[in-house]
């Protein structure tokens, strides 16, 4: 079933998003094949955050093509799927209040930063925001449990 906004699957998403904190993320490699790997974002609203270097293949991958997809499949039974557009932060002081925000969430969904990467001015450590233009949300074998929001 398609939803007419993204505020009528919101609480759930964001639930089930923050519940299972890591998921799969898939881009595009340069020979067109889909490569995944395993990422921490922390949503808020239709946005979501995650400190990365922009060096190597998922920064190649994304300056070449933004679309992400997203798998939150820790509960095989009520899997939730975020399609995004991946955009870097450059702006400073942005990453600065990003990388607060991220340090002051509860583990396991939040973590400590500093331990992490020592400081936010690491060489190439910047923010990615991933901004959703497509959720879904799946229950297995329960069709009429599906809902889509797409912009």
């Amino acid at each position: 079933m398609r939803v007419a906004s993204f505020a009528e699957i919101e609480p759930e998403f964001i639930e089930r998003a923050h519940r299972m904190v890591w998921c799969d993320m898939a881009t595009v490699g340069l020979d067109g094949r889909p490569r995944t790997r395993v990422v921490h974002p922390f949503w808020e609203g239709d946005t979501a955050w995650m400190t990365s270097l922009r060096v190597g293949p998922k920064a190649e991958d994304i300056d070449r093509n933004p679309y992400v997809s997203l798998a939150y499949v820790s509960d095989p039974l009520k899997p939730a799927y975020a399609e995004c557009v991946a955009s870097w932060v450059d702006d400073r002081a942005e990453r600065i209040a990003v990388w607060e925000r991220i340090a002051a969430i509860p583990e396991p969904l939040g973590y400590d930063t500093e331990t992490m990467f020592g400081s936010y001015d690491v060489p190439n450590l910047t923010m990615l925001r991933l901004t959703a233009w497509k959720i879904r949300l799946t229950v297995a074998g329960d069709v009429s449990a599906r809902r889509i929001w797409e912009e």
